[in-house]
C-alpha cells in the first residue's frame, strides 16, 4: 500500500509551497528560529559563543574592580580612623566581603546573559554593531557597580564624622 501525497500539477508537494518558515535548530534549544529570520553571520548558536567567547575577560574584569574597590573601602575606612596606631588586619571580615564579592559575581554573570537574550528578542540589524554597544555597555555598568561601595562607605563615614 503506498502513502498517499499531495502533490501539485507540476510534481511539487504541497508542504514546499507552504506559508510555514522552515525551522532550523529543533534541537538546540527551546525555541527553534526560522531560517528567513537568520543574517548570515548570525545563526542560533553564533549569539551564544560570541558572548561567551567574552566572559572571561568580563569575569577579569569583575575580579580586578572587585580588588580594587575593596581597597578603596579598605583606605576610606583607615582614612576616618581617629589614631593611625597599626592595627590587626580583620581577617574574618575580609573573608566575609570576599565571600559577598564572589556572589556578586555570580549574580552579575546571570546579567551577562541578557546581552545575548536581548538580541535574540529584538533581533538587531546589525547584530555585529548591537553586540559591541551592549558588551561595553554591560562591562562599563558591571565594573563601575563595584565602587559604589566605597563611595556609599565614604559618604556614610563622612555625615557620622559631623555629628
Amino acid at each position: 500500500m503506498t502513502k498517499p501525497t499531495a502533490s501539485g500539477a507540476d510534481g511539487t508537494s504541497a508542504l514546499d509551497a507552504s506559508p510555514v518558515p522552515r525551522m532550523i535548530g529543533r534541537h538546540r534549544g527551546i525555541h527553534a528560529m526560522p531560517a528567513e529570520a537568520l543574517t548570515a553571520d548570525q545563526t542560533p548558536t553564533d549569539t551564544w559563543q560570541w558572548w561567551e567567547a567574552r566572559r572571561l575577560r568580563y569575569n577579569l574584569g569583575l575580579a580586578v574592580a572587585g580588588v580594587l574597590a575593596g581597597g578603596l573601602a579598605g583606605l576610606v575606612i583607615w582614612s576616618f580612623r581617629n589614631d593611625l596606631a597599626p592595627i590587626g588586619i580583620p581577617w574574618l571580615a575580609i573573608l566575609f566581603q570576599v565571600l559577598l564579592y564572589l556572589a556578586f559575581m555570580a549574580a552579575a554573570n546571570l546579567c551577562y546573559l541578557i546581552g545575548a537574550v536581548s538580541e535574540k528578542v529584538l533581533s538587531p540589524r546589525d547584530p555585529q554593531a548591537y553586540r559591541r554597544r551592549m558588551w561595553r555597555l554591560g562591562f562599563g555598568f558591571s565594573v563601575a557597580l563595584p565602587f559604589a561601595y566605597p563611595a556609599w562607605l565614604g559618604f556614610v563615614l563622612t555625615m557620622l564624622s559631623r555629628l
